[in-house]
């Protein structure tokens, strides 16, 4: 049961701010708790940004891309996902194509789907869930295949491999480390619910600033961290009246809990990233009495955390956008439909020509390197 349905709109809009101090500790998890605030005032984007530099991804009739695209960063280009089609470009940090990474296919060098993709160093790992693990140069070139027997999500570590199976899988736990050195198996956060398997198409694994590895865990509001070969919790949030009821979690039937969430407001996360500065979350909230799901983000910045949603100006979606920071800059890949409805809001930010010389009714995708303040 994949969420891909659930992710919404995805714009540079107006957003809707709300700050709170710095997160607050539960004693008895000893694991910082942050609440998510629904009453906030307007500001405008241009506020809470320093500057924005946009950068056309150039496309052609061969190299088209689908609607849910996502986003992964290179020291010098980046690369486009379209997990859906099985297609991955890689661009340099200008925008210009310069090849495609792997294909479709059963053959050598070929995926039946991209279930994941990380970046480590120089070469490109595509994660082809449940099968193979296939390790790719930058030029495309396939440098090894690995048969391995993937989780919804994988990751590579320093000194092994972590597989994410989720609620729902038949291994006996959620998250399952195999060591590089001897192929030991250590599994972690042990399944203990009935509950339908939930897996998300964001990526779940991310570098956390210290360099060890955070993840998200399905229904769970917690983020949890592998160290030393141990998971512990690393962050929870309180997300109020979108919290998942705890009956849920303890129904013994599997379906009967489905239909008990799927009745109520509930609330997800659905993606985390961090740098030194900053912690960026991803929440995909679901309210009942508006009959609509909406895409909530909170940003940290050593202080305090700030809440904001991206304004209703465009009904698709972009699920790989504003999910990665690096040195201060909040990478998103929009539309040029979006950036079309939404370039007044923020014109007086962006340091460069080249939204005027993008056409209205232009196809693609724009890259948004937005430098915070």
């Amino acid at each position: 049961m994949r969420f891909v349905s659930f992710i919404i709109v995805s714009s540079l809009g107006l957003l809707l701010w709300g700050c709170r101090e710095r997160a607050h500790h539960d004693s008895s998890i000893l694991t910082p708790s942050v609440e998510f605030v629904e009453e906030r005032s307007n500001t405008s984007f241009a506020d809470v940004i320093s500057s924005v530099e946009l950068i056309p991804v150039e496309m052609d009739e061969q190299h088209l891309l689908g609607n849910n695209v996502y986003l992964y960063l290179l020291p010098d280009g980046f690369l486009l996902a379209d997990k859906q089609n099985a297609k991955l470009n890689l661009y340099s940090k200008d925008g210009i194509f310069l090849n495609t990474i792997g294909r479709r296919g059963n053959g050598p060098g070929e995926y039946t789907r991209i279930g994941d993709v990380q970046v480590l160093g120089d070469h490109i790992h595509v994660y082809d869930d449940p099968k193979q693990e296939l390790v790719f140069s930058t030029d495309g070139e396939l440098l090894k295949t690995n048969k391995k027997d993937l989780g919804f999500h994988s990751f590579r570590t320093r000194s092994g491999f972590l597989s994410y199976y989720g609620y729902g899988a038949k291994k006996g736990y959620r998250v399952i480390f195999q060591r590089e050195k001897d192929g030991k198996e250590f599994g972690f956060l042990e399944l203990d619910s009935k509950l339908l398997a939930l897996t998300l198409d964001n990526d779940v694994f991310a570098h956390s600033a210290d360099g060890s590895v955070v993840f998200i865990d399905s229904y769970s509001p917690t983020i949890y961290k592998f160290y030393n070969e141990k998971v512990t919790p690393y962050l929870s949030f309180d997300l109020g009246r979108y919290s998942i009821k705890e009956s849920f979690f303890t129904a013994g039937d599997a379906f009967l809990a489905a239909e008990e969430l799927f009745a109520s407001n509930y609330g997800i996360i659905i993606g985390y990233s961090e740098s030194n500065e900053y912690k960026f979350v991803q929440l995909l909230l679901k309210n009942q009495t508006e009959d609509r799901d909406r895409i909530e983000y909170g940003l940290f910045n050593g202080s305090k955390w700030c809440w904001f949603s991206l304004s209703d100006l465009v009904k698709e979606s972009m699920p790989g956008s504003l999910r990665f920071i690096s040195d201060g800059i909040l990478y998103g890949l929009f539309t040029i439909e979006e950036l079309n409805r939404t370039k007044d809001l923020f014109r007086e930010k962006i340091i460069n020509n080249e939204l005027n010389s993008i056409a209205e009714d232009d196809d693609g995708y724009v890259l948004a390197k937005i430098r915070l303040k």
